[in-house]
């Protein structure tokens, strides 16, 4: 297996790396079998610039299979050697003002991805790095005060706070798809909040749970709330559901 991947790894960056705006590759390390169905390769290109044109990638990485693009240019999948490979263009510009603004925490809580973007910009794996970029925005993502860590668990404490509201009102209401989306809101924003308390940048979504479970500050019976949260069943439990999930809103407010 590994031969393949450092293959797909030489591959992308020898075609990224020609690319004039490109200033930094990473790839975001992988452990799971390549049969796993969560098994990807995830680069992240840093540019300053714009993204090259679809045409551009499509013909760059014309030998592989099932090359696909989001609609807004952001994204691109394809196939190499049958390894399934994704790239994310993230523009410097956009992170140097997000750290420059001395990282308003509300607005990254209100961010659909919380600190997940810097959780990628901290672990992946550096593949080039042309004008040093990466090494001088690390050092700022690990010296965040704790006025922004403490600001940033408040936001997600008060976001699942209104999480909590609208399930209530979903449960009166006995609008099963509204409670089932207020309550995937609540489960992430009650997990970022955790991750707010201590000073950790949140990882991919399919790894936040057995994460958290390992992180040292969890408020106490909060793993045996959570759990409990993935138990409803039928409408007789959305009752049960909201009350659990009010006693997880809880101890969050005690975190601090």
């Amino acid at each position: 297996m590994k031969p393949r991947i450092d293959a797909a790894l030489q591959y992308v960056s020898g075609i990224v790396s020609q690319w004039q705006a490109a200033q930094s590759l990473t790839v975001i390390e992988n452990e799971m079998e390549i049969d796993d169905p969560y098994f990807y390769l995830s680069f992240d290109v840093f540019l300053d610039g714009e993204v090259p044109d679809y045409t551009e990638r499509e013909e760059a990485f014309s030998d592989c299979a099932a090359f696909e693009a989001t609609r807004l240019g952001t994204k691109d999948r394809f196939l190499f050697d049958n390894l399934p490979v994704r790239l994310e263009y993230k523009k410097t510009d956009r992170i140097e003002t997000l750290l420059g603004t001395g990282m308003n925490a509300s607005f990254v809580a209100s961010r659909d991805i919380g600190t997940y973007l810097f959780y990628r910009i901290m672990n992946g794996t550096v593949l080039f790095d042309k004008p040093d970029w990466l090494n001088s925005v690390r050092p700022r993502l690990r010296s965040l005060p704790d006025e922004f860590w403490s600001a940033l668990h408040a936001g997600y404490v008060s976001k699942s706070e209104h999480d909590l509201s609208d399930l209530s009102a979903a449960q009166i209401r006995g609008d099963e798809l509204f409670f089932f989306l207020a309550l995937a809101a609540f489960l992430k924003d009650a997990m970022s909040a955790v991750f707010a308390e201590n000073r950790e940048f949140e990882p991919p979504p399919r790894f936040l749970w057995e994460t958290l479970k390992t992180l040292p500050s969890v408020p106490e019976q909060f793993i045996t709330f959570f759990s409990n949260l993935y138990r409803m069943r039928d409408k007789k439990d959305m009752a049960r559901t909201r009350e659990i999930a009010e006693l997880v809103a809880r101890s969050l407010v005690h975190m601090t």
